[in-house]
Formats: structure tokens, C-alpha cells, sequence
């Protein structure tokens, strides 16, 4: 990672150097928008989104899911276990929202294997999203460390408040820069 050095003039962040990319090209950055200090733009460049894998076999819930949550994360939509394990070959993510009982692979034992054969997802967070809670699933979701579990119909506010609880829910956008 390069750092750059810039000065702020009360209004601007203004680049002291010429920032190289691949060769010839030079990239110059100017904030326009009047930032009130340093810190605020540091914390407003510091808030990227988030990724959240979300795997269902039901097309309907990850469609309800998507719109719920892409307003406020990264997200990646998989109808089945065997998909959700190519995805996470491919990139890492902050979250895992996973159905339980799905044809092939079921949540639970997507989640075993995330837990015993995938060191770089073994302390992924994993909320459960199910419409039948169980005793014994419970149990299995104890074991496993899931961080919870959504009953469906999904709720926008506890879906929300579970993930703040998990991940956070972000309270800026870099929109607002």
C-alpha cells in the first residue's frame, strides 16, 4: 500500500505529489466537498462496505434478502451450499446468512465444514435463517458457533439488529463524502 501525502486547505485535500498507476498514468485526487477535519474524511474513506454471503435454495428469499440488505452491503447470492463454497474459493466475506435445510449439503453441515475444513472461514460469522427452529438444531448451532438465527418470514428490524449485533451495520456511505 502506497501512502500518499496531500495537504488539506480547509476546503480541498490537494495531492503534494503525482500518484503513478501502471507506468505514464498519473491519478490526482481532490475532495470538492468542504470536510470539516481530517478525521471525518479518514472515517468516511474508511467505511467500505461490507460483504455478506447470503445461501438459499429459495430464489424468493434471497430476492426478499437482496433487496433488504444491497443498500447496505456487499453481497453474494447463492441458491446452494455447493455454489456458496465456489463463492468463498473466489472471495472472502464478513458474514454468512445460510438457510438450513437445503437440498444436497443442509446449513449445518455447510457450517461443519466451514468449521473443520476451511481455515480461512472457520471464524466466519454465520447467522442462521430458518422457519423451523428445532431443540436439536439449536443445539447444533450452539456447537458449531453460530452468532444466531432469523426466523422466516424475515423481520427488516431484527434482521438488522442481528447483524449490528454480528458485523455492525454501517452508519456512513461513502456517498455522503
Amino acid at each position: 500500500m502506497k501512502t500518499i501525502k496531500a495537504f488539506f486547505d480547509g476546503e480541498n485535500f490537494h495531492p503534494v505529489e503525482p500518484i503513478p498507476v501502471q507506468g505514464k498514468h498519473e491519478v490526482v485526487i481532490t475532495f470538492t466537498r468542504k470536510i470539516r477535519s481530517t478525521e471525518e474524511i479518514l472515517e468516511k474513506l474508511g467505511t467500505a462496505k461490507k460483504t455478506i454471503l447470503v445461501v438459499d435454495d429459495d430464489l424468493s428469499q434471497l430476492k426478499m434478502l437482496r433487496v433488504m440488505l444491497e443498500k447496505h452491503f456487499d453481497l453474494c447470492l447463492a441458491k446452494s451450499a455447493k455454489i456458496a463454497m465456489k463463492i468463498l474459493n473466489q472471495i472472502d466475506v464478513d458474514l454468512i446468512l445460510l438457510d438450513i435445510e437445503m437440498p444436497g449439503i443442509s446449513g449445518i453441515e455447510f457450517m461443519e465444514y466451514l468449521r473443520t475444513k476451511r481455515p480461512l472461514n472457520k471464524h466466519t460469522p454465520v447467522i442462521f435463517v430458518t422457519s423451523n427452529p428445532s431443540k436439536e438444531f439449536v443445539k447444533k448451532a450452539i456447537v458449531l458457533n453460530a452468532k444466531g438465527y432469523i426466523l422466516k418470514p424475515i423481520d427488516a428490524e431484527k434482521l438488522y439488529k442481528k447483524i449490528d449485533a454480528t458485523i455492525g451495520m454501517p452508519k456512513n456511505n461513502l456517498e455522503n463524502i
